[in-house]
């Protein structure tokens, strides 16, 4: 109380001699400072503001903007600091600073299109001062954010960070990004060299990495040591190291290491050791879910089932007074997310207390703990569901199917918004099918088809092509084959792409040995063209019963020079038996040269795709695509796999080095 007080009088000292010294731009400085330390977030901009006014010089402009956007971050005001970071930037055009406070705010808010963009002016600064070791570093970091393997057509992520180290061998950040590029790629003596440079670097283990949110510091660089030796199998040393972690750090979570002990001792069946430290270390450690599980995975392996079976009872309990005391004090949005948590653990208790009882035999106790926990939360209807699920599956365990069957006939009866769950189907198509209820087997099927979501990985070696718009297509779906020959190219599905097809072939026959690619002229390809429309909307594949299913054609395909890129990488991923992974979208014109293209057609394509109901885990765009960003929602963005190249050579790479 008294440094506070201390604090509110140090400010009225200050802002009395301000009334004397109005112009004295060191005492507004000051006072802003004093300000901050007392929580006056308001007064420390006015301050700091009013500095600004007295000297315009780029620095107080700076220390405005960088504390406004401090203050706004701190307050939750997202776009404010965002806009204050924007601003600085402005001013102090050469540093790293102040785009490392707007990445942590976009970071932080996973704000991945506005990252991409920031990219680009680190990139611009570097290229001003590609001396800067901070901008080096910064760059690096976010690349790996990103996800992205390269910086451009020629420097690696890899290479870039090995040139901060040259210019600041100290770096720690760079250290770890090492050492984690080097576990991307398998190089775990490389790997754990880096990591334990860091460790060494900061004895003290004050350094932590909050830039773009990554939270590095030189404790988790330790326990990353601890995992690569768990890969290795060098169970000693990551036990070691393990220890070494619970006895050092206080910046990371307790449990991880702790988690990492027990998983090797249970991967060498040594249970009665983990066992022993989960009781050294008390009641407390089995707070944690997923360490509750292993410890009863730990009991099950040392024989003693009871013990097992006691911990999950235990738990329940524990849920249900909670759950009571929940729904008697619960007030707000918070009790709303504090009865969530609570419900998803009871759930994921009484699943394995339900296990733990089937292993056993006791399939009537098995059955009982579902109908707890649906007495514990009546109204929620997922919970509804899933107790009907666990008790259909303990019946089906016993091979009474008639009694699974009608647990989930009921539920629906009385719950008709059940009827939307897909697992109650599946199940239900596989009762029906055991107990020769073909009929209701096959209704069943037809439910199952009509609610698995597109986003299954249902088209894992298929390229998803953007078709041009108003074409009355969604998407396409372009699959190519390899197989020895001539350099013969089939494609089927169209006749109207000939003219993009020859110009992908032409540069991949030029290009392949610099790509290091098999010579393409020895082999022949097929590659097919469908449309997808029907995996995404379901409901047109009974059209297709009654229509056919036709070649594409000129006026039904809507096939564009977009497709260029897209038969290119069908063609690389056939040559070199890599896929793009399941649902990967390629889209951009090619030419002779090899450079990718954009056009507002792709962009209006993309649209569609997205309104259609399409969802992607990857995107390989060009780059000038960037210029329709800022029209498009952000969704639409937000992947964790997103690739913009400017050339064929960076396609091809990021195709190669990510499938």
């Amino acid at each position: 109380m008294s440094n506070k007080l201390t604090s509110r009088q140090y400010v009225e000292q200050l802002l009395e001699r301000s009334h004397r010294e109005p112009n004295n731009v060191d005492l507004h400085v000051s006072i802003g400072e004093a300000c901050l330390r007392n929580g006056d977030t308001d007064g420390a901009f006015k301050a700091f503001n009013r500095a600004a006014e007295l000297d315009p010089s780029s620095y107080f402009r700076s220390l405005v903007y960088e504390w406004s956007g401090y203050i706004n971050r701190k307050a939750g005001k997202v776009s404010e600091a965002i806009t204050a970071y924007n601003q600085w930037a402005q001013i102090d055009r050469a540093s790293s600073f102040p785009l490392d406070r707007w990445g942590a705010v976009l970071a932080r808010e996973n704000m991945a299109v506005d990252l991409l963009l920031l990219r680009s002016m680190y990139k611009k600064r570097l290229e001003q001062s590609p001396d800067d070791p901070e901008l080096r570093a910064s760059l690096a970091l976010l690349s790996f954010v990103l996800g992205q393997d390269a910086i451009d057509e020629e420097t690696s992520l890899l290479e870039l960070a090995s040139s901060a180290l040259e210019a600041e061998y100290d770096s720690l950040p760079m250290r770890y990004l090492m050492g984690l590029l080097y576990m991307r790629i398998a190089h775990f003596e490389s790997a754990d060299s880096e990591f334990k440079k860091v460790v060494e670097l900061d004895p003290e283990q004050t350094w932590c990495e909050y830039r773009f949110n990554l939270n590095w510091s030189s404790e988790s660089a330790m326990l990353m040591r601890a995992r690569i030796a768990h890969i290795q199998r060098r169970y000693d040393d990551a036990l070691r190291l393990c220890s070494d972690c619970i006895d050092n750090s206080d910046k990371l979570n307790p449990f991880a290491p702790i988690e990492e002990i027990i998983s090797i001792h249970m991967e060498r069946e040594e249970y009665i050791r983990a066992l022993q430290i989960f009781s050294a270390f008390g009641p407390l450690l089995t707070e944690s879910p997923s360490l509750r599980r292993m410890y009863s995975r730990c009991l099950l392996g040392a024989g003693q089932i009871e013990a097992a079976a006691k911990i999950y009872e235990n738990a329940q309990a524990k849920e249900e007074t909670k759950a009571s005391e929940s729904q008697a004090n619960k007030s707000g949005s918070e009790s709303a997310a504090g009865i969530k948590d609570e419900i998803a653990a009871a759930s994921a208790s009484t699943t394995l207390e339900s296990e733990l009882l089937c292993d056993s035999g006791e399939y009537d106790k098995a059955i009982e703990a579902w109908r707890k926990l649906l007495i514990t939360y009546p109204d929620n209807l997922s919970l509804t569901a899933e107790a009907a699920v666990g008790a259909s599956k303990v019946y089906a365990r016993q091979e009474r199917y008639d009694k699974a069957i009608s647990v989930l006939e009921g539920c629906m009866t009385s719950n008709p918004k059940v009827a939307k769950n897909l697992e109650i189907w599946k199940l239900l198509s596989n009762y029906y099918k055991t107990s020769d209820q073909t009929l209701k087997y096959r209704l069943a099927r037809i439910q199952v088809q009509s609610l698995t979501p597109v986003e299954e990985d249902s088209f894992t070696n298929e390229i998803i092509a953007v078709p041009v718009p108003n074409s009355g297509i969604v998407a396409l779906g372009i699959s190519a084959r390899a197989m020895d020959g001539s350099g013969i190219v089939k494609v089927t599905g169209t006749e109207t792409v000939a003219s993009t097809m020859e110009i992908a072939w032409t540069y991949l026959r030029s290009e392949a040995k610099n790509l290091g690619l098999p010579d393409p002229n020895a082999y022949d390809f097929h590659i097919h063209l469908r449309d997808m429309s029907a995996d995404i909307n379901r409901e047109l594949n009974l059209l297709s019963e009654y229509l056919g299913n036709e070649s594409l054609t000129d006026e039904n395909l809507g096939a564009g020079e977009e497709l260029g890129l897209a038969f290119l990488l069908a063609m690389v991923g056939a040559l070199s038996g890599t896929s793009g992974g399941a649902l990967c979208v390629v889209g951009g014109r090619l030419d002779l040269q090899g450079r990718v293209y954009s056009s507002p057609q792709l962009a209006a394509g993309l649209q569609r795709m997205y309104d259609a109901g399409v969802r992607w885990k990857r995107l390989i765009l060009p780059r000038a695509i960037n210029a329709d960003m800022e029209h498009m929602p952000q969704t639409i963005w937000s992947t964790p796999n997103l690739t913009l190249c400017s050339n064929a050579r960076q396609a091809v790479k990021a195709w190669l080095i990510d499938s």
